[in-house]
């Protein structure tokens, strides 16, 4: 079992990453019209913030950019800077809500990157729980606790 950990974590680690690298570079616009869940980079002006919220326009559209909570990492960004995100576009839990991007980093308009997550899929701040908040049993973590 130990022996098959460090590749299967090397494998996670490779497609996270992978998943941001080939990220489909577009307008605002079109994230309108791109399925749930693409990798996207965009570009924009900042036009309205509220915490880690932010709408960002381009001149083909505008559309909300989110970073998860300000308490697990906050993002300080003001109206009126040019940005770049690294996301994931999503539209809503049934596919039918206006587009959104799930951002993962954003660099700014002097190339400081912050990147709040490494990639697609359960976010950090979700916690292992289901959507009850039950953690439930972890088999990687009861085989750790008698020693195998």
């Amino acid at each position: 079992m130990k022996r098959l950990l460090l590749p299967m974590l090397t494998i996670a680690c490779v497609l996270a990453i992978s998943a941001t690298a080939y990220a489909v570079t577009m307008s605002i616009g079109e994230t309108a019209t791109a399925p749930a869940g693409t990798a996207v980079t965009v570009s924009g002006e900042i036009t309205a913030a509220n915490g880690n919220e932010y709408t960002i326009s381009d001149g083909t559209g505008s559309v909300s950019v989110g970073f998860g909570p300000e308490w697990y990492e906050a993002v300080h960004l003001a109206v009126g800077e040019q940005i770049t995100v690294d996301g994931e576009v999503d539209k809503g839990r049934d596919g039918t809500e206006a587009a959104e991007v799930d951002g993962f980093s954003v660099t700014m308009a002097d190339g400081t990157v912050q990147t709040v997550r490494t990639g697609p899929g359960r976010p950090p701040w979700a916690g292992r729980g289901g959507p009850d908040g039950n953690a439930g049993t972890d088999a990687a973590n009861d085989n750790c606790a008698d020693g195998d």
